[in-house]
């Protein structure tokens, strides 16, 4: 598991559910949430930009595995923050792919 980047923020897939945070923090991380059997994915674009505010359950960024195009949102409303994952990147199900400052 690599170094939790948002402060307090808990991955998807050390706690099995949705990402959860400390509210005094105020950030969480974006994951890529459990897609099965998938073991990498590639992050095709990002559809929101560091500063921007969005709202929970809005698609922020794409990813791609076994040519099958996932959209990835956000788990709860406020400024999309440092985006950790540049579009052509790979990752894994259960990292993060941004910080999320909430509120």
């Amino acid at each position: 598991m690599p170094d939790r980047p948002c402060p307090g923020a808990v991955p998807f897939s050390e706690r099995g559910g949705p990402v959860e945070w400390e509210e005094k923090e105020g950030q969480v991380n974006i994951v890529v949430p459990d897609l099965g059997e998938v073991g990498e994915v590639k992050l095709v674009r990002w559809l929101r930009a560091a500063g921007e505010k969005i709202e929970a359950g809005e698609a922020v960024a794409e990813v791609e595995a076994d040519k099958v195009v996932f959209v990835i949102e956000s788990p709860s409303p406020g400024t999309l923050g440092r985006v950790l994952v540049a579009e052509g990147q790979t990752t894994r199900p259960g990292e993060p792919i941004a910080c999320l400052r909430v509120g």
